[in-house]
């Protein structure tokens, strides 16, 4: 796309279009796609790196075929061309770039893109907020974002066969006020839920306020208390669980028996927990892959691991050396019981004081 697109007959043979800009500084340009019939076979449109200053084309609404279409809209979207005879299946509205943009104004979006007949994944930034459904969406698969006022009977039966949902909590929720994440029981065929917030604490639903079916689990910036862990511990069919950014707060999480027993893959992302117990059999029974990144004052990996045998890696970035010296340790029980597939990778490891003193007085033992 720099400086132009050049168009030519050949066009109506493509199928997809992919768009690029990047200047070095992402400074928004105006571009526009020539309205010809060469582009009509698209099923795949891909602008999301192109700013558009004055709205969505609204030649895009000929391109019937469309099955894909990501889109970078300006701030004052209020509209989209859209047409209810569109092949549609994957709506993805990325970010603004270099427009100021708050998740606290957010803009609405037009109610109509439900009514999209064949639309089964919807992807759209945080300053967007999607319209209430006006019917029954058999077809949708996948939504993010909503908000936590969106998240209602209505809205949730709405989607029915939703599996993958994103949340976002752009404020904190009051002790005693409704849950809007009980009302997730209305989703029987959710496999996989990602809630985010600013940093505001959030109250967890009980249990049963999960779907049975959820398979992954994804929270960040939502400062749950590890305590309250508990409640996600207890889902049965998890398999995947990411802990990002403060997704829990606190120094002290212990597991206790039975906890997270069909969990494979467990990764904690920027934590400031300092102490780690799991005690009692049965805890994350089939674990496979653990990976912890920036937990700087986590000081030991649970001895319990060293019971797991279908662990298959640990994985450490940016902690001290004791976190990897633990590590090591499991390593060594397990091959002791035979498991020699477990690898243990550490990277940006940073030394404990007592590991530098201990060396550098080997060193002055040594020089004499």
């Amino acid at each position: 796309m720099y400086p132009k697109l050049e168009v030519h007959t050949g066009f109506n043979r493509y199928g997809s279009l992919f768009c690029f800009h990047d200047d070095g500084h992402m400074t928004p340009q105006l571009y526009q796609l020539p309205a010809t019939p060469h582009f009509k076979k698209l099923r795949v449109l891909d602008l999301g790196s192109l700013h558009f200053i004055t709205g969505i084309p609204s030649y895009v609404a000929d391109l019937i075929l469309l099955r894909y279409l990501a889109l970078r809209p300006s701030k004052s979207l209020n509209s989209l061309p859209l047409l209810k005879d569109w092949n549609l299946q994957t709506l993805v509205l990325l970010e603004n770039w270099g427009v100021s943009t708050s998740a606290e104004d957010p803009k609405p979006l037009i109610p109509e893109i439900w009514e999209l007949p064949k639309l089964r994944h919807l992807q759209f930034c945080r300053t967007i907020v999607l319209g209430t459904p006006t019917v029954v969406h058999q077809c949708i698969q996948t939504v993010q974002w909503l908000r936590p006022f969106q998240c209602t009977e209505q809205v949730f039966l709405s989607i029915p066969n939703a599996k993958v949902m994103g949340i976002f909590m752009e404020g904190s929720v009051e002790f005693g006020e409704p849950n809007c994440l009980d009302n997730l029981r209305c989703l029987n065929q959710l496999e996989e839920l990602k809630i985010e917030s600013r940093h505001n604490p959030m109250f967890l639903p009980v249990v049963y306020a999960f779907p049975v079916q959820l398979k992954k689990l994804k929270l960040k910036g939502t400062l749950v208390p590890w305590d309250a862990m508990i409640v996600i511990g207890m889902l049965p069919n998890l398999q995947v669980l990411k802990l990002k950014n403060g997704a829990c707060q606190g120094p002290h999480w212990e597991l206790t028996q039975g906890s997270f027993r069909q969990l494979k893959s467990l990764l904690i992302y920027g934590s400031d927990l300092m102490h780690w117990e799991a005690t009692g059999n049965n805890v994350f029974h089939v674990l496979e892959s653990l990976i912890l990144k920036e937990c700087y004052e986590l000081e030991a990996i649970p001895s319990s691991f060293e019971d797991i045998l279908t662990l298959k890696l640990i994985e450490l970035c940016h902690c001290y050396s004791r976190l990897v010296n633990s590590a090591n340790q499991i390593q060594e029980v397990q091959r002791d019981y035979g498991n020699n597939g477990l690898v243990v990778r550490a990277y940006n490891i940073w030394r404990n004081a007592e590991d530098v003193l201990e060396d550098e007085l080997k060193e002055e033992l040594e020089g004499r």
